[in-house]
């Protein structure tokens, strides 16, 4: 049964809590990242890209190339000092959606799937109402980050 981190008094020692945004993807409308494995050589600014659904590093988000026919995330960035990108970088990836809300985990939530709320506990999608995104990889009472109100582009 999953429970609830504990809040630790010691401001210094508090990490993130259930119901703490992500202000600074929240306000930037922009999530930072690494480009996962690609088959072109290169990526470009302004091309679609999806979430990694198979990478297992909590607080990291990978991506990969999305194909013209399916859903993506979001947009690759142009950044101050690239355009271009490949496996390894650096990316920042531009995506419709409303607020990143910390979450704890319910079960292992892989990242990249659309999740719906179960006794006030996040889990991959099955039969309930989407609640939004999830962004990172995460095991049962951790935190992971959802974007809630996500919208596929």
């Amino acid at each position: 049964m999953p429970t609830v981190p504990p809040v630790y008094a010691d401001q210094f020692e508090q990490g993130a809590m259930r119901g703490d945004l992500d202000l600074a993807i929240t306000k930037s409308g922009v999530i930072s990242g690494v480009m996962g494995v690609i088959s072109a050589t290169t990526l470009y600014a302004g091309d679609r890209v999806k979430i990694d659904t198979a990478n297992t590093a909590p607080g990291m988000v990978k991506f990969v190339p999305a194909a013209d026919n399916e859903a993506a995330f979001g947009c690759i960035k142009r950044t101050v000092k690239k355009a271009s990108f490949v496996e390894g970088d650096q990316v920042e990836v531009a995506f419709m959606g409303g607020p990143v809300m910390y979450q704890v985990a319910a079960a292992t939530v892989r990242p990249g799937y659309a999740v719906e709320m179960a006794a006030g506990f996040v889990q991959e999608k099955a039969a309930g109402s989407q609640v939004g995104l999830s962004l990172d990889y995460a095991a049962v009472s951790t935190m992971l980050r959802v974007v809630t109100g996500w919208v596929a582009c």
